[in-house]
């Protein structure tokens, strides 16, 4: 990642998620860009797996333009509704 502004609006979009939406709505963190060596990492990966660990959401690394971790991302997104609908549908 290489911006902490980002970081920073993904606070505040957790914190909304948290107080608005249902207390089992699925939650991915992505990284977008991460091909862009240009720009220096100013916040770790590492910090960012922490935080999506801390808010209980998946995270992810992605490029479009390199075709990286997109179709990984996706899985992982369709795997957990389907995994949520299961869910549901057994207590209904």
């Amino acid at each position: 990642m290489n911006d902490f502004e980002s970081l920073d609006q993904l606070t505040h979009w957790a914190q909304e998620v948290e107080e608005n939406a249902h207390k089992n709505t699925i939650k991915i963190v992505v990284c977008a860009k991460c091909d862009n060596v240009e720009d220096e990492e100013v916040v770790p990966k590492q910090d960012g797996q922490d935080y999506a660990r801390q808010i209980n959401a998946e995270f992810f690394m992605t490029s479009a333009k390199e075709n990286i971790g997109i179709s990984k991302m996706f899985q992982k997104a369709a795997e957990l509704c389907a995994r949520h609908l299961e869910l549901r549908n057994d207590i209904d």
